[in-house]
């Protein structure tokens, strides 16, 4: 996907509301970021970032392929899910929704993204 195209998704996905960012490790661990999260820049590329924070994540547009709307039951019931898929079936992060009205959150994102998506909350 390119550049611009990609960040402008990732924007929109970050205004949707508060999240758990789990960010996977290739040893089997991940970084979990809390918060609310907006795109700015770190340099000169794009990065996903705690607002009011200095955590962020960096994301290679590249690897993109889709978005992944889903439930996930983490222990304590079902969370909203979206996982940032890459290549290869491989996740790029993953972001439990941590708020309200995940449904109407959904239906207003698809309206204006339709195409990367799969799976529905």
């Amino acid at each position: 996907m390119e550049y611009d195209a990609f960040w402008s998704l990732i924007s929109d996905l970050a205004t949707i509301g508060p999240f758990i960012c789990a960010v996977p490790s290739e040893g089997g661990g991940s970084a979990n970021l809390l918060g609310e999260f907006e795109v700015r820049h770190d340099g000169r590329e794009n990065v996903f970032h705690v607002k009011d924070n200095k955590d962020h994540v960096h994301l290679n547009h590249e690897k993109f392929v889709k978005l992944s709307f889903s439930y996930f039951d983490v222990g304590y019931g079902d969370e909203a899910l979206v996982t940032v898929m890459g290549e290869s079936g491989k996740v790029m992060m993953k972001l439990y929704y941590n708020g309200d009205n995940p449904h109407g959150k959904y239906l207003a994102f698809v309206a204006k993204h339709p195409e990367y998506i799969e799976g529905e909350w």
